[in-house]
């Protein structure tokens, strides 16, 4: 399938960055359960080592230490890391998730008695898998690091079960990552060229010379370099333009919407709004005020009026910084911070969210 050739590639094109010149990065899958995550990473693995779960294979998963995945990622250098299940992380570990892929390719600063400890340094891809997207696992201030990952909602395989059960049940595993190698050492002089100008080429699809544009293509053109490979070494891999290619570019679109903050946090609300209509006067929930009172009201402009007090609370909790967002919103004309309205028969001042399409049945402007 193209989600299986894309992950393959994308794995054997861990041991081309050096090569290619192309930056370490990471490859988030995500999606219910059952709908190949792990399978996914296996077959991926398959290309370099034994790609079971018993002791002593090659995955691994998000229960693991901190200090162990800087180590075995220090170890295997060039190699791909495949860790398995951000649902293993507890709330108090998410800050290790943001530090690993944030400072992925470098290991932190650790003192020892006699000193400092060396520092651990490597150039590969890590793969992770989760039922959420990371971004959605921490979102806010740490919307940036989503130029570093490739996000990829999994897809189950054509064939169900049986292919399924003939990854899991292989034999056969680390042929073709060494065969990759030897077809990259033929042409180490001109990878890196090939991978400057393929880079090229996708900045300009993903929008020009900017900083995340340039960051992202460089992780497509090593991917593109890595199917290249094991096309040409023998490997039978669906068409590029019509199958590989359309994944690509969807997962690096959705990665630099991902890193807008401001965008980002406007999801967020309108999310939060949605699942609060009774807490809207006018969402249609009646003309009593709840129990924990009114968070805001439909406006008669289209949009909803929220209490500032009540939209800065809920982005913080969301890990974003109201200072951050609102002056892009109200620059971008969605917001009007300062209106006047009526609310449970008081004159108050709302952040009216003009550009918001909210309409839940039932909704309507209450009368002033």
């Amino acid at each position: 399938t193209p989600m299986a050739a894309v992950m393959l590639s994308a794995s054997v094109a861990s041991g081309l960055l050096e090569l290619c010149g192309a930056d370490q990065f990471v490859v988030d899958i995500y999606g219910a359960t059952s709908r190949g995550k792990t399978t996914h990473i296996r077959w991926a693995a398959s290309a370099w080592g034994e790609s079971r779960r018993d002791k002593g294979a090659y995955l691994m998963d998000w229960r693991d230490s901190e200090v162990t995945v800087e180590r075995v990622a220090g170890f295997l250098n060039s190699y791909p890391l495949f860790m398995d299940d951000t649902k293993k992380l507890k709330e108090d570990r998410i800050n290790e998730l943001i530090t690993t892929v944030y400072s992925w390719g470098q290991g932190k600063g650790r003192g020892t008695v006699t000193g400092r400890q060396a520092t651990q340094g490597w150039r590969s891809v890590l793969f992770s898998t989760g039922e959420a997207k990371i971004s959605q696992m921490v979102r806010g201030k740490h919307a940036g690091m989503n130029v570093r990952m490739l996000p990829f909602a999994a897809q189950q395989f054509v064939g169900g079960v049986p292919d399924t059960a003939l990854i899991r049940n292989s034999l056969h595993w680390g042929h073709a990552g060494p065969r990759v190698m030897e077809w990259a050492m033929a042409r180490q002089h001109s990878l890196l060229d090939d991978h400057a100008r393929i880079a090229a080429v996708w900045a300009t699809e993903l929008g020009g010379a900017t900083e995340q544009a340039s960051r992202l293509a460089s992780m497509l053109a090593a991917i593109q370099i890595g199917a290249r490979a094991l096309r040409e070494i023998g490997v039978p891999m669906p068409a590029w333009e019509g199958a590989m290619k359309p994944l690509l570019l969807m997962a690096a679109v959705e990665a630099m919407a991902a890193a807008d903050i401001a965008t980002s946090a406007w999801e967020a609300v309108a999310g939060w709004l949605a699942s609060s209509p009774h807490r809207v006067q006018g969402g249609g929930g009646g003309t009593a005020p709840p129990h924990a009172g009114w968070i805001g009201r439909v406006m008669p402009g289209g949009g909803v009026g929220v209490l500032p007090a009540h939209l800065d609370e809920y982005l913080r909790a969301a890990r974003y910084n109201p200072a951050d967002v609102l002056p892009k919103w109200q620059a971008d004309g969605w917001i009007d911070p300062g209106k006047v309205a009526k609310l449970g028969g008081r004159t108050v001042r709302l952040c009216w969210l003009k550009a918001l399409d909210w309409a839940p049945d039932g909704s309507e402007a209450p009368e002033e």
